[in-house]
């Protein structure tokens, strides 16, 4: 063993888990390597893929510090450390149930809803959690913009700065997409890991600490993150949300909508979280259709608990049947999303809601259509008014759908494409619209869905997803779906859905 592995190795391992007082043996260990995975004799535990070549595995592989004299192994161990879990089920930080591994300086989420892009495994905000009840120390409140310099640049999207040796560190090993922004100023603190004082700074991702009886090449070093917020994981509990509507009560977790009574022009909306929350740092932010009587937030007519944020929805005479809620809770944090539909009579089909895969979402769209929740709909579109997307005129959208009974939908090979801060879905598609007087038109073709708002090298993207555009054509009713679907997989192959 390298005298590079010596020094690493010194502050992980054996002899590091003893110190923090927890036994590698006590840990759920797994009996033994398991083919097709990394084997950690230490802790006992694999890193695997979950889908052929993608998952944790291969992100720990290809991911690592550059440090001179280390080989990728050990670059991915100086970044990561070793696992401390196997894989399981948890809840992150933005209420979302997710598969995650805990290793000693981060924990690895997977979400397969992210297939194909560089977002498929993210590494958890656990700058953020380590941190949640050190907002109100100076460190962490906002500076004064300055002017970018080599040794030094300012982050506006969090009102820190980043400078000296933590900002070469940062540049050098995966700035925003392992690290995310920094979230507070240098500044003092004692090692939970070690007992001693260090000059640290906090990211969303990372804790920097120096070290400068360190070598130079370690002299940044990693907080052990994962081993100081293991502990305080979340299990499986979910966010909720609970929408009073009169005498009327409806629970629903993130990423659902709440079906509430007919008629409801007032409703308290209360989100429940497994732990205590700051009220102050939440901001609401509604999706409707536009018009004078829209739908506005209202301060809460009841006081909330410890773990829950309240507000109130007032709308006017014409306020639209349907709103999609964002939630934000401070810097970093991903949105919290859900929507309400006031009620719209129809018992059938069942409501389905879905904005976090492209499929969900189209069966979500035809899903309204079905329920005649056409503003539901239409607030499924990313633009109205674009070329190939939907008319821009609410009411021309309804009338287009006057003669419709209900529409099944076949979806075929899906082809996504990250780049340049945005993900797009090309959906082959296969249209049944059965119409009023029980005749079927078909219909094929394919959608572009666009996962909207994602900055480039951003931390974890939540962001929902919309329809972009249609290319859409009429087929004989005769036509047989099988093969309309290989015309629709076609035109996705043969990049015909990408404007």
């Amino acid at each position: 063993m390298g005298t590079a592995y010596r020094i690493l190795l010194g502050r992980l391992g054996v002899e590091r888990l003893a110190q923090l007082g927890r036994n590698p043996q006590h840990e759920d260990p797994e009996s033994g390597p398991r083919a097709d995975c990394l084997w950690f004799e230490i802790t006992r535990h694999n890193v695997c893929n979950q889908e052929g070549d993608l998952g944790f595995k291969a992100y720990w592989e290809t991911h690592g510090l550059s440090v001179p004299g280390l080989d990728a192994y050990g670059r991915s161990l100086q970044l990561f450390g070793l696992p401390l879990t196997a894989p399981r089920i948890e809840t992150n930080s933005g209420g979302h149930t997710v598969l995650t591994q805990w290793f000693e300086r981060a924990r690895f989420e997977l979400h397969p809803q992210f297939a194909g892009t560089p977002y498929e495994v993210e590494l958890s905000l656990l700058g953020n959690q380590a941190t949640y009840d050190q907002q109100e120390k100076t460190a962490f409140q906002p500076v004064a913009s300055f002017p970018a310099t080599a040794e030094a640049m300012f982050f506006p999207q969090t009102g820190h700065g980043l400078s000296l040796d933590f900002k070469r560190f940062w540049e050098a090993n995966g700035a925003l997409p392992i690290f995310g922004y920094p979230i507070s100023e240098v500044f003092q603190q004692q090692n939970p890991s070690d007992g001693q004082s260090y000059n640290v700074q906090y990211f969303e991702r990372a804790r920097f600490e120096y070290h400068p009886a360190n070598p130079p090449d370690y002299q940044v070093e990693l907080g052990l993150l994962g081993h100081q917020l293991i502990a305080t994981a979340l299990p499986v509990k979910q966010v909720n949300v609970t929408v009073v509507a009169g005498t009327a009560q409806t629970t629903v977790g993130l990423d659902q909508t709440a079906l509430v009574v007919s008629g409801a022009s007032e409703m308290t909306v209360a989100i429940q979280f497994p732990e205590p929350v700051n009220p102050a740092v939440f901001h609401v932010q509604l999706h409707q259709i536009p018009g004078r009587d829209a739908w506005q937030v209202a301060p809460a007519s009841r006081t909330p608990g410890l773990s829950e944020y309240v507000f109130d929805l007032q709308g006017g005479v014409d306020r639209p049947d349907y709103l999609r809620i964002d939630v934000t809770r401070g810097v970093g944090n991903p949105a919290l999303v859900f929507g309400i539909q006031v009620g719209s009579g129809q018992a059938t089909p069942a409501l389905l809601t879905d904005w976090n895969n492209p499929i969900g979402l189209l069966q979500s769209y035809y899903n309204a259509i079905n329920r005649h929740e056409y503003a539901r709909a239409y607030s499924y579109w990313e633009t109205p008014g674009t070329p190939n997307g939907v008319t821009p005129i609410f009411k021309d959208f309804v009338r287009g759908y006057a003669n419709v009974a209900s529409v099944e939908i076949t979806t075929g090979t899906i082809l996504s494409d990250a780049g340049a801060g945005n993900i797009g879905y090309q959906v082959p598609t296969v249209i049944s619209a059965i119409q009023a007087d029980g005749t079927i038109q078909r219909f094929y073709g394919c959608y572009l869905l666009h996962r909207t708002q994602v900055p480039i090298d951003d931390t974890l993207p939540p962001y929902t997803i919309a329809l972009r555009a249609a290319h859409i054509s009429i087929a004989s009713a005769s036509a047989a779906p099988a093969r309309l679907l290989e015309q629709a997989n076609a035109l996705v192959q043969g990049g015909q859905c990408t404007q």
